[in-house]
């Protein structure tokens, strides 16, 4: 039976976190996928997450801001692209109800 808890593989920014392939696989595993879009609400971008289960459309799950990027040291466009992937991650966690954990 499958687990609703993925490990948390890659080490970066300070931190271990869950990449958006993991997801993917696991996803992929009970024959689940999605596609993703934003929105703009009241001044802010929304990640929205569309679940397709057994190959059937579910309604769309509001999940993360887009926030404006703060990292340090990387040019605007890592920085906003790190921001868009991280709300693209956790919002799919969220749409699909999974948790992570660490690898040890």
């Amino acid at each position: 039976m499958a687990t609703n808890n993925i490990k948390k593989a890659a080490d970066g920014y300070g931190y271990k976190y869950t990449e958006l392939a993991q997801i993917n696989e696991y996803l992929a595993s009970i024959n689940t996928t999605y596609y993703q879009y934003t929105q703009l609400e009241e001044g802010f971008d929304y990640v929205y997450t569309v679940p397709i289960v057994n190959g059937k459309e579910l309604p769309p799950r509001k999940g993360c801001r887009i926030v404006t990027g703060t990292m340090k040291g990387v040019n605007a466009s890592q920085d906003q692209g790190a921001a868009i992937t991280y709300a693209r991650r956790y919002s799919l966690l969220m749409a699909f109800g999974l948790a992570t954990t660490d690898t040890d």
